[in-house]
């Protein structure tokens, strides 16, 4: 993957919660089991979104 197609890509989506800042999103890991899969939803400038599963 080349570091350029990552530019405005944003987290938008952190287990299906909304994340609007990095505050939020650290809030969301904070309260979650480590153990647990961590899903993610990023969205891309031309509205684009796609969801990973972390294991």
């Amino acid at each position: 993957m080349v570091a350029d197609n990552l530019v405005g890509i944003l987290i938008t989506k952190a287990d299906d919660q909304p994340v609007k800042n990095i505050k939020e999103l650290r809030q969301i890991l904070d309260n979650r089991d480590p153990y647990e899969p961590l899903s993610l939803t990023f969205t891309a400038p031309n509205g684009e979104s796609k969801t990973y599963v972390f294991r």
